[in-house]
């Protein structure tokens, strides 16, 4: 030990035994009260005291008090705590008033005459303790507890288990137990998606018939619809994020389909009772079906999905739909008839329809889930599914009577994503 480090533990006891005869008693105001090597935020903490723990306040710098808490070492260990975070105790426990008038400086503590050992380890060191402990104040002025993150060193003096002085040179790492990453979307408030695929209609077979009086005997005209086969999907939507879990948002959909369908007419014979014959075909074009939905959406983010990467996301959703419905549908049924005037020869050949485009809207439901990838902060990919089911009334065109169509069905696509 060279003459320079004696002087300075010399001066360094003699202050600190001059300093402790007119420092005053306060305890500790919250839980984990941080005591930081120097008298600002971005200072390591050097120690930390527990509720109702006792330090010497000795004077006031600004906003900082400088203590002196015990060690294991036996001799006492300045450092700077924020005036709010401690107040003044008389003998007897009670809080104490007395003003607290600016003292002699203190020499700095021996831990800042240890030369680093390793620059850029004890660097990167010194940003993550800062980081941790600039979380760990913030905790601590919001009165939650905090605890050491494993791996950072917290000796406890002998002579009040209350403090738990750190290692020397070493910022001590304090974190929030249960802190979770705030996976999906982040602080991100704002998606937006916009997906291509497929849908398969709710819509069942549905047959329809006219019904008339032909050569003094009931005629029919008839339609028949099959099953829609799977057709096209487009979606575009997005919402916002009031809380981590809970959102609100829109969406458009726009489903088509184009299906062929039956046609049929029974047509009496003209001299002959009983006599009556049935002719079937189909439209020689395909009839085009199309969907629009106003989806309103309550968005959940699972608990699973706050806690998993921020590159993922996870959306449920459910709500009312809107929907708008446009079909077209068998107006006519073109026909031609062969007979025989003396016997029952009747043949009815099916030459052609006209149809016409009918529409009606409707109100119904949907649920779905959303799942995403992001390549990026703001962009990435993802896909969704949404079951929705409604019902539109309309006029049904070659009836002539109010008909039930079912709307809605599975959607599923996948495309960009977006957030903000």
């Amino acid at each position: 030990m060279n003459r320079l480090s004696i002087a300075v533990l010399v001066s360094s006891f003699l202050s600190f035994t001059g300093s402790a005869v007119s420092a005053q008693t306060a305890r500790a105001r919250i839980a984990s009260t941080p005591i930081r090597g120097e008298a600002n935020l971005a200072s390591a903490i050097i120690a930390t005291v527990q509720e109702g723990g006792l330090v010497d306040v000795v004077d006031l710098q600004g906003d900082w008090y400088r203590v002196m808490v015990p060690s294991e070492q036996g001799k006492p260990l300045v450092g700077y705590v924020l005036a709010r975070l401690i107040e003044f105790i008389n003998a007897d426990g009670t809080p104490s008033v007395r003003p607290l008038v600016r003292g002699p400086a203190i020499p700095p503590v021996l831990t800042k005459l240890v030369p680093p050992r390793d620059k850029a380890a004890e660097r990167e060191r010194a940003l993550k303790g800062d980081v941790d402990a600039r979380r760990a104040e913030l905790q601590a002025l919001q009165g939650e507890p905090l605890e050491p993150v494993a791996g950072s060193v917290q000796p406890v003096a002998a002579s009040d288990q209350s403090v738990s002085p750190a290692a020397a040179g070493e910022p001590q790492a304090l974190r929030r137990p249960n802190m979770r990453r705030i996976g999906a979307t982040g602080n991100k408030k704002v998606w937006i998606d916009v997906n291509f695929g497929g849908a398969q209609s709710a819509q069942g077979a549905q047959a329809f018939s006219f019904v008339t009086t032909v050569f003094r005997e009931p005629a029919a005209l008839a339609s028949a619809y099959g099953q829609p086969s799977r057709g096209t999907d487009f979606d575009f939507g997005g919402g916002y994020m009031f809380t981590p879990m809970f959102g609100f948002g829109l969406s458009i959909t726009s489903t088509a389909d184009k299906n062929a369908a039956g046609l049929g007419a029974t047509i009496p014979h003209p001299t002959i009772f009983n006599a009556a014959s049935t002719g079937a075909g189909v439209t020689s074009t395909e009839l085009e079906r199309a969907e629009g939905a106003l989806n309103i959406q309550i968005a959940v983010v699972p608990r699973m999905a706050r806690v998993s990467s921020d590159r993922t996301s996870l959306r449920l959703f459910a709500g009312p739909t809107f929907f708008r419905l446009s079909r077209q549908m068998v107006d006519d049924v073109r026909y031609t008839q062969q007979f025989a005037v003396l016997t029952s020869f009747n043949i009815i050949s099916i030459v052609g329809s006209d149809a016409r485009v009918v529409e009606g809207t409707g109100w119904g439901f949907h649920a779905g889930a959303d799942v995403g990838y992001f390549f990026s902060r703001y962009a990435g990919v993802g896909g969704t599914v949404r079951f929705s089911r409604g019902s539109v009334e309309m006029a049904e065109p070659l009836s002539e009577k109010p008909a039930k169509m079912t709307t809605g069905g599975l959607q599923f696509g996948g495309g960009l994503r977006l957030r903000f």
